[in-house]
């Protein structure tokens, strides 16, 4: 699976200005309208790829979900995830209720 930065063909470290001119470049490309224009390429491919850039778009071209949407990316990559945050272990309600 892309993370929305691979989605809008950004490093990670982009600014601001960078994402943004990436979401509208890749919306220009991908708008259900433009349907003409990508003639080799279906409408729902088309519109499925448009909707995986607005989606992007939404988190990264808003700094508090950016910066949430990068801790995700962060704690996902780290090596040192515990066994509970693999899916193994107590529940989560639980281990609020122990500590």
């Amino acid at each position: 699976m892309l993370t929305h930065y691979q989605t809008l063909e950004v490093p990670e470290d982009a600014d601001a200005e960078t994402i943004k001119k990436a979401w509208r470049e890749i919306a220009f490309i991908w708008h259900p309208d433009r349907g003409e224009a990508r003639p080799h390429i279906s409408e729902e491919e088309a519109e499925d790829n448009f909707k995986g850039a607005r989606a992007a778009w939404e988190v990264l071209g808003d700094p508090h979900e950016r910066a949430a949407y990068d801790r995700e990316l962060r704690e996902e990559r780290s090596p040192r995830r515990s066994v509970r945050d693999q899916g193994f272990g107590p529940p989560a309600w639980f281990r609020q209720q122990v500590a």
